[in-house]
């Protein structure tokens, strides 16, 4: 079985592509899939990413890591007029006509829902198998749930209509399967996947701290409760909003320490709003922390707090529940259709506040949880109960879906 995966250039994946070695970060259900296919006997791999935006990164065809022999084809997005619009639509002309022959040739088809308009043409103009991949909805169910929103993406709208062999989606809270079921063909056959996890002390490599370290290293005094944040410091993960919370917690209960992992653009904002408000000494940005030291930071707290307003079904919550962690995050929306799986899921293990009252809510939540030790011990002894009978490996997630993916290409 030949299979072609036609992706966009994920970030996690440039610094592989720019120094030829696989170390890929960031979104292990689209490489730990790869890795799996890679050595899946009688299964031919070959992976076109197009670049959608400007990336300091250069064409490589053919490309194969050490130790793997599946083909990588990198073509980058080019400024040609530097004129958005033009240049957006001659990429997405030179991009299509590269990989058309490599779709002739294939088996399946599996790509990723910023290429919908490549996979309708490639369904009804070559006849192929065609395998959706939605790595979650993102902003589309806003995005198409006017007239005016539709018609605006029009092309794209339409083709999410098709009819393609197969849907896959994660379980993510972004709301899949509402989406699946009103904008995607209904004769369209579907799956909703959670994501696996790595159970603590079985990780790729080992531990290089502990819990422990952790707590001397930022001085958390044992009279404090840790809350930890883990995420993208950007917008859509809600880290304005827990450091704003923060300092409303403060005036209330000074009984706690916050540790906030992760980089990005709102960094130098968000450690300003902390200087203001005098919080030095109670919050502590730790940067980037290597994957195999996450489950460290997530035993050092008692509570993890989860913002993203995309959807809180994501790996870090995912993470944080197989540690028997408290957990504070987002009730459903229901204008929106997020978080539904994750109150679906968590109910019995987390705490919910409301995305449009969360510095009302949440700063009232924590100091719920500081002041009750019984409670918190209570909701992270669900989550480890829903941990066990609930999550699955990744290596049996994987081999999920890669059992969907022949079934699909031999019916």
């Amino acid at each position: 079985m030949k299979i072609l995966i036609v992706t966009r250039i994920y970030s996690g994946l440039v610094e592989s592509f720019r120094k030829g070695t696989w170390k890929p970060r960031g979104m292990p259900a689209y490489y730990k899939l790869i890795e799996a296919l890679d050595k899946e006997e009688g299964v031919e791999c070959e992976i076109i990413c197009l670049g959608k935006a400007p990336q300091d990164i250069k064409l490589k065809l053919g490309l194969i890591f050490p130790g793997m022999k599946t083909r990588f084809h990198i073509v980058p997005y080019r400024k040609i007029f530097r004129i958005g619009g033009v240049d957006r639509v001659l990429n997405d002309a030179v991009q299509f006509c590269y990989a058309a022959p490599f779709v002739r040739g294939s088996d399946l088809i599996y790509t990723d829902r910023v290429h919908i308009i490549f996979a309708s043409f490639w369904k009804r103009l070559f006849k192929k198998k065609v395998v959706i991949r939605l790595f979650g909805i993102g902003r589309l169910i806003q995005r198409f749930r006017t007239p005016a929103g539709r018609l605006k993406e029009y092309f794209r709208y339409l083709s999410f209509r098709n009819r393609f062999d197969y849907v896959i989606c994660s379980k993510d809270g972004s709301g899949g399967e509402y989406f699946i079921k009103r904008f995607m063909n209904r004769k369209t056959p579907y799956a909703i996947l959670l994501n696996g996890i790595d159970r603590p002390g079985k990780a790729e490599t080992p531990l290089t701290t502990s819990s422990e370290d952790i707590r001397r290293r930022y001085g958390i005094g044992e009279d404090k409760v840790t809350i930890l944040f883990l995420a993208r410091m950007s917008a859509d993960k809600g880290p304005d909003l827990f450091v704003e919370s923060l300092t409303k917690l403060n005036a209330i209960n000074e009984r706690f320490f916050a540790l906030l992992v992760g980089e990005g653009d709102m960094k130098p904002q968000l450690k300003r709003r902390i200087a203001e408000s005098g919080l030095w000494e109670k919050a502590v940005f730790a940067g980037s922390v290597a994957h195999n030291d996450i489950y460290a930071y997530y035993e050092a707290c008692d509570i993890y707090v989860s913002l993203n307003l995309i959807g809180n079904v994501c790996n870090t919550v995912l993470e944080a529940v197989n540690a028997g962690r408290c957990i504070v995050t987002f009730a459903p929306d229901k204008k929106l259709h997020t978080d539904s799986d994750t109150h679906d899921l968590f109910k019995d293990a987390a705490e919910f506040v409301d995305r449009r009252k969360t510095s009302e809510e949440l700063p009232i939540k924590l100091n719920e949880l500081i002041n009750n030790g019984k409670k918190r011990e209570e909701l992270a002894k669900r989550a480890s109960e829903i941990s066990r009978h609930e999550f699955i490996s990744w290596e049996e997630r994987i081999e999920k879906e890669i059992r969907i993916l022949k079934k699909t290409a031999r019916s």
